[in-house]
């Protein structure tokens, strides 16, 4: 086994969010664990493989809500259903966005 690519993932939280970096963002799940939502292009996704190695990675636990694969995922779908989202490395409009 070797590893031929490495992609970057890029977390995204709300701007209602109160966690503005990474620690205050496991701050807050740990905090409430379970009640946090993250969304992701699909189950087995890339970003959904990333949003549970970080789940892992941070001991916190937060439930992964899955959308069509493929469908971007909107600043009204990560306001209202998730506390953050995870995309691969093509997410310029999120960042654009704000959210």
């Amino acid at each position: 086994m070797t590893m031929i690519t490495r992609i970057p993932s890029l977390m995204v939280v709300p701007p209602s969010s109160p966690a503005r970096t990474v620690m205050e963002f496991v701050a807050l799940a740990k905090s409430m664990p379970g009640k946090l939502n993250y969304g992701s292009g699909g189950a087995g996704s890339l970003a959904h493989l990333s949003g549970e190695a970080f789940r892992l990675a941070a001991v916190i636990d937060y439930l992964h809500v899955p959308y069509k694969m493929g469908r971007p995922i909107n600043k009204r779908d990560c306001s209202n259903k998730n506390h953050g989202e995870v995309h691969g490395s093509r997410s310029p409009g999120a960042m654009k966005r704000g959210s």
